[in-house]
């Protein structure tokens, strides 16, 4: 395997995942309840616009740079993704150690690929993921500091 086709692999999780995770975020802004639910909604809604953001910057940048990842639709990004589904059934206990989960595999997904991106002297693909992996790290101190 050549490294553009093992860093355009991986590029392809790393968006399905952080696809999946907007999804997931989405999903419990939509589905939100209890004491909590107007100060998560704000934050869940900021960390959505942002996650849309960074998923469409990834994917501009990587484009940009020759790079093929494009999945043909959701279930092959379902197929790729390392993201269990949402449950907004649970409480906000389980919502909140959900999403700490989920944003860690996409920081793991995203600094695979920044690796390779060096590896590979992709440097403007490398520092578009370091702001995404920022992103996903203040999310996590933003989750953290809501309990």
């Amino acid at each position: 395997m050549t490294c553009k086709k093992r860093l355009s692999d991986n590029i392809g999780v790393a968006l399905s995942d952080s696809f999946a995770l907007m999804s997931k975020v989405s999903y419990y802004y939509w589905n939100i309840k209890g004491s909590q639910y107007y100060s998560m909604k704000q934050m869940f809604k900021k960390h959505r616009e942002e996650m849309l953001s960074m998923v469409d910057t990834v994917a501009t940048a990587v484009f940009l740079n020759g790079y093929r990842f494009c999945k043909a639709g959701f279930q092959e990004m379902a197929d790729t993704t390392n993201m269990e589904d949402g449950n907004a059934t649970n409480d906000i206990e389980y919502i909140i150690k959900d999403l700490l989960f989920s944003y860690n595999i996409v920081i793991i997904a995203l600094e695979k690929v920044q690796l390779l991106a060096i590896q590979q002297g992709a440097y403007s693909v490398s520092h578009v993921l370091s702001e995404c992996i920022t992103t996903c790290k203040i999310h996590i101190h933003d989750i953290n500091s809501s309990q």
